[in-house]
């Protein structure tokens, strides 16, 4: 761990105090009345002195953290500054991807008064553009730009960045500053997102299972009077697309994306045998056997991509999407589509009809359970940068982020009564302003709230389900837990063919899942050179990888 070993020479004090700490939460939790639906240690820290904690009130919810220790101190906050030292007041700085806001500095003034009391510190949100984000933040990362807190997810170079040496290791920081955050985030997440046995990023609370599903148009299912069942796979689709592509000559029948569903039922037969290796996904895990195979050379599996060249034949497909003129989004709203697809989560179908002003929540059709795996644990979170400056206060930060419901609202929901008012007859539900008729207008309305933090606390606009948290929670629950959670590929040995690699699949991406070639020549084309870049060293690293971890694990 480097200069980051100092942290856990602290644990045994910590774990000390954080006993005496829980002690004390449970006499309180026995005498008081109600709390947040999620429990947690009062916010502040777990090195909060007996005085703070007798003091939180109803101890050990999320909701008294604003209320629990002295502002600024090491009891309140954990803080590096020495024995009951005050906190040397630190600039945050935190990198993500989001639209700009009109009122943002208006709400970083507020939380950064609340941050001053709680942390002595202030929190600055760079925000870049979705369209350029990961560019822009390799190349900050890079040159080392002063920075602490960074958005990361499997998805958006986690793991290369782990490798870059871009982030710290974040156990120590979490024994010392983050309890409140561990006693609240399902250990899963903590299991799938480590990278060598170490802690490098802390997920988002939100869905940690995804799964990918077909919405369909209200209004035009019922104008046909359509039968949509909740398990089709892409073959049953055919009907309902030949009806639209006769009867709505302005209106595609689906989305150049249908790969992100891209479920046969063959793929479906074959769900709980097979699994792909997160970051690789040319590679897949037999369960039974353990074997890895390439997914190219799998016949049950590459059928799919016959289907995808029928209905680009019979014109199903969008045009426009594919030379990329628009999303699917642009064309739901100029009501041009018929399907799209997207993901499979508590919630979504109310998200997408208020996003696209539809009269009706759209259909869902969707195939497999929704699977937690590797991926889907680092599906976004925070992570601290290598270049910081404050790494302990980063992690207080997350740690509140996280447990402390006056700062979770500032941040993701703004002022209240300026960009939001509170529904008095439900704990959770927030609605707009008077005279304001979308979020958009509010002037705060950032999105952030599955980019970092703690979803299960975050206040929902009334018209979303007002237990959506609550079925979050059973969504998380009841998800099919993969074999494989935990499983990390390591290319290292084998940088130059899994480069060579992904640049034979990029090539050949598009043409076979938009359907614009022949696939049985094209598979072929592409396994011959999947073959010549070095698939089969790349499957024997990986095969030694697996079985070193399995016989871990």
């Amino acid at each position: 761990m480097g200069k980051y070993a100092k942290y856990a020479k602290h644990a045994k004090r910590l774990l000390i105090a954080l006993a005496a700490a829980m002690l004390l939460q449970l006499a309180a939790c026995a005498t008081a009345g109600g709390g947040a639906r999620q429990q947690a240690p009062a916010s502040g820290g777990a090195a909060e002195s007996a005085g703070t904690a007798e003091s939180a009130g109803a101890a050990g919810t999320a909701e008294t953290a604003e209320t629990a220790g002295t502002a600024g101190t090491v009891q309140d906050a954990g803080g590096p500054a020495g024995e009951g030292g005050e906190l040397e007041f630190v600039s945050v700085k935190m990198v993500l991807p989001a639209d700009p806001q009109k009122d943002q500095d208006m709400v970083q003034a507020e939380w950064n008064k609340y941050l001053k009391e709680r942390l002595n510190c202030e929190l600055t949100i760079e925000a870049l553009p979705w369209d350029s984000q990961r560019d822009k933040l390799t190349a900050m990362l890079a040159a080392g730009e002063a920075m602490d807190l960074v958005f990361t997810a499997g998805w958006n170079g986690y793991y290369s960045d782990v490798a870059k040496g871009a982030f710290i290791p974040l156990d120590g920081l979490v024994e010392l500053y983050g309890q409140d955050m561990k006693a609240l985030i399902d250990p899963l997440y903590l299991q799938g997102s480590r990278i060598k046995g170490e802690l490098y990023m802390i997920p988002t609370n939100k869905e940690i299972a995804e799964g990918h599903c077909m919405w369909f148009v209200a209004e035009l299912v019922e104008k046909y009077n359509m039968e949509l069942a909740p398990d089709m796979t892409i073959e049953d689709f055919e009907p309902l697309y030949r009806t639209i592509k006769e009867n709505e000559p302005n209106v595609s029948p689906m989305t150049s994306e249908l790969d992100f569903y891209g479920v046969t039922k063959e793929i479906a037969a074959n769900n709980d045998k097979f699994g792909e290796i997160p970051g690789f996904d040319y590679l897949m895990v037999e369960y039974g056997t353990g074997e890895i195979v390439c997914k190219y050379g799998l016949d049950w599996y590459v059928k799919k991509y016959d289907i995808y060249r029928d209905y680009y034949n019979k014109g199903y497909f969008s045009r426009d999407m594919q030379d990329k003129k628009l999303t699917q989004e642009d064309a739901l709203k100029a009501r041009t589509l018929f399907s799209l697809t997207g993901m499979n989560k508590p919630g979504e179908a109310e998200l997408i009809q208020q996003a696209n002003n539809l009269s009706a929540p759209p259909i869902k059709v969707a195939a497999l359970p929704p699977k937690t795996d590797t991926y889907s644990t680092v599906g976004a979170g925070l992570a601290i940068a290598s270049q910081s400056k404050a790494p302990e206060r980063a992690m207080m930060a997350i740690n509140l982020l996280w447990s402390d419901q006056k700062l979770i609202d500032l941040i993701q929901s703004g002022i209240e009564g300026v960009h939001y008012v509170k529904d008095p007859g439900e704990r959770w539900h927030k609605n707009l302003p008077e005279g304001v008729a979308n979020p958009s207008d509010t002037g705060y309305n950032p999105g952030y709230f599955w980019l970092f933090g703690n979803d299960m606390q975050n206040l929902i606009w009334d018209n979303e389900p007002a237990d959506k948290h609550e079925q979050y929670q059973k969504f998380n629950a009841d998800a099919y837990k993969s074999p494989i959670l935990g499983f990390y590929f390591d290319p290292e040995n084998v940088k130059t063919e899994t480069t060579a690699i992904s640049n034979v699949i990029e090539t050949y991406r598009e043409i076979l899942i938009y359907g614009m070639a022949e696939p049985a020549e094209t598979l072929e084309q592409v396994m011959g050179k999947l073959d010549a870049s070095g698939i089969g060293r790349v499957i024997e690293e990986a095969k030694k990888q697996y079985d070193e971890w399995k016989a871990q694990a």
